[in-house]
């Protein structure tokens, strides 16, 4: 179980900085400039134009930023997660938009448009504006540090399924979760 003591254990490598990225729509230049090493130009476009959930850019104008917000913020400490929730009434506009919606709640005309890929539902070009009002930082434990696997904005949601990498409880419940939630793409 993490504890706050373990915040200071958290390592953010530059490959899971770069997957966070999907979760941003636009980053500074000086932090674009870190990404040169190894990562091109056209690479780190194509993770800001993904789909999915998106940071505001005044909350964050890039991964690293998300960090330093676990140090200002109260903190919910879970198996593998750290949850931080923000106040709709000092953030009315939100931290960010949830492009995670339920199947059930689309309409049936949207329901048709519902394309599948890799056993995840997306529905492309629909705009519903859904505010984000929690961060969720997704953690691995490896020997004494916490390692991010990926931050996001909005409703918790399990990792993709990946039979190779997951057991077999775990594998059946978040396929049962991507069966019933898309992305807004």
């Amino acid at each position: 179980m993490i504890n706050k003591v373990d915040i200071k254990k958290i390592v953010f490598t530059q490959e899971s900085q770069f997957h966070t990225l999907k979760h941003f729509s636009r980053i500074n230049t000086s932090y674009r400039k870190q990404l040169y090493d190894n990562y091109s130009n056209k690479q780190i476009d194509a993770q800001l134009n993904s789909a999915g959930s998106k940071f505001h850019f005044d909350l964050a104008k890039n991964p690293l930023d998300l960090i330093e917000i676990l140090t200002k913020e109260d903190v919910k400490y879970f198996e593998n997660a750290l949850i931080v929730e923000f106040d709709k009434s000092n953030y009315p506009d939100g931290i960010g938009e949830d492009n995670l919606i339920k199947i059930d709640k689309l309409s049936e005309e949207q329901k048709k448009k519902l394309i599948r890929d890799k056993g995840i539902y997306y529905l492309p070009d629909i705009k519903i504006k859904e505010l984000a009002f929690q961060i969720n930082f997704i953690l691995k434990l490896m020997q004494d540090s916490y390692i991010v696997s990926t931050i996001f904005p909005g409703k918790f949601a399990p990792p993709f399924p990946n039979k190779a990498l997951m057991d077999d409880i775990t594998y059946k419940s978040t396929i049962e979760f991507w069966n019933m939630h898309c992305i807004l793409s």
